[in-house]
């Protein structure tokens, strides 16, 4: 009787903490965060936020900030989230990164804000994330078979080179090229042609 009067009380108390913390934000044992919708913050605020969240990231909180930029509506709450997610290499991301290569970023007075991101803040992220997936690199080499847009194509045939560096870039491509569909070969053509250039002509 008494060792079950004492699990009662176990699953009593476990019942009780875990009320008490279901509302809390989400983070780490030692730090407590909560992510605010970065489509509706100040510059200043965002800034405070994001490096809030680098500072005490957890799988948790990267996964907050990927269903943000999944619903976000304007272009500088996408910015400001596809930093965070390029930041902390959030490889989950990568589909909707690669979607969103071609987002160009808004100028940011240095008066204001630091100016924390390039003009295609997606292609920045993708870089930063590729450096440690193998299957970034690899779903950039996919998309590219049925990339029709020259902007995008560039975006991901720079994105290659400086993560692999031109020849291994060049390689990977030249054997997407070889197994592509008959629809696909033009792309990888195309982004081939590219990677010959000095200059991609994309803000390189």
């Amino acid at each position: 009787m008494r060792k079950l009067m004492v699990v009662v009380l176990a699953v009593l108390c476990l019942t009780i903490m875990l009320a008490q913390t279901a509302d809390k934000p989400i983070g780490t044992n030692e730090y407590m965060f909560s992510i605010p919708k970065f489509d509706s913050i100040a510059i200043a605020e965002a800034d405070k936020a994001a490096e809030e969240i680098l500072r005490n990231y957890t799988a948790a909180g990267g996964e907050l900030v990927w269903q943000q930029l999944r619903e976000a509506k304007t272009n500088a709450g996408k910015v400001r989230l596809i930093y965070v997610l390029g930041r902390i290499r959030y490889k989950q991301a990568v589909t909707e990164l690669i979607k969103m290569i071609d987002l160009q970023a808004e100028g940011i007075d240095p008066k204001t804000a630091i100016a924390r991101w390039g003009r295609y803040p997606a292609a920045e992220a993708l870089a930063r994330i590729g450096t440690d997936s193998t299957k970034t690199m690899n779903s950039i080499v996919r998309v590219l078979g049925t990339e029709e847009n020259e902007l995008r194509r560039k975006l991901m045939v720079r994105v290659l080179a400086e993560v692999l560096d031109k020849e291994v870039a060049q390689f990977a491509v030249e054997r997407a090229l070889k197994n592509a569909a008959d629809a696909e070969k033009p792309n990888y053509e195309k982004a081939l042609a590219v990677l010959q250039l000095d200059h991609f002509g994309v803000g390189d």
